[in-house]
């Protein structure tokens, strides 16, 4: 007679009785005895290691993530402010709060008036137009779109976003449904841009 064993977090159970015997096939009678199964599976389906570390901690990972930070940053002013005046008491405000060491600020603000010495960027913030920033356009249908700029003067729009990767043309492909959702809205005269802040380029969208 057989003693099977249970085991779980709190309790050991005894069972008494035989154990269930595998039968073996009609090839493995024949031969006269039977073949041990094990069933296996290609590992390389089942595990994927992902590289995504060494971005961050590999050689020059650190400078890396600087260069993501600061341009996540830079988005993040950008699409923020009204004018230019204001992008140095918003830096100054983040390092009050502690998300800028002295250095970071330095060099944050460095990378502002790089951006502000494109004599385009510099026009779309020291304007008299209106400005909406990142307000939401919302379809018939419900769908919110979110563009970082838009610049009103009468029924003429010019509506900008920013990128802080680098060129796909999906981008277009976003900026343009922006420009079609304002002429439907009523202004006739629309124009958009994508600012690319990585290499401080504009791109103008037929």
């Amino acid at each position: 007679m057989d003693i099977a064993t249970e085991v779980d977090e709190d309790h050991i159970q005894y069972r008494i009785g035989a154990l269930p015997m595998m039968k073996p096939t009609q090839k493995e009678e024949a031969s006269g005895h039977a073949a041990l199964r094990y069933h296996s599976a290609n590992w390389q389906q089942k595990i994927a290691v992902r590289k995504r570390g060494q971005m961050f901690f590999g050689e020059g990972g650190a400078e890396i993530k600087a260069k993501i930070n600061y341009g996540l940053l830079l988005h993040e002013i950008l699409a923020s402010i009204h004018s230019e005046g204001e992008a140095g008491q918003l830096i100054t405000k983040y390092h009050i709060e502690g998300r800028l060491s002295s250095e970071d600020r330095q060099t944050l603000t460095e990378q502002l008036h790089w951006v502000f010495s494109n004599q385009q960027v510099r026009e779309w913030f020291n304007t008299t137009w209106q400005v909406k920033t990142e307000a939401p356009i919302v379809t018939r249908s419900g769908k919110h779109h979110r563009p970082d700029r838009v610049l009103i003067d009468g029924q003429h729009a010019i509506v900008i976003d920013f990128k802080t990767g680098s060129e796909k043309p999906a981008d277009k492909v976003q900026v343009l449904q922006y420009k079609d959702l304002l002429v439907q809205m009523g202004y006739l005269h629309t124009e958009a841009y994508i600012l690319y802040l990585a290499t401080n380029t504009v791109t103008k969208l037929a």
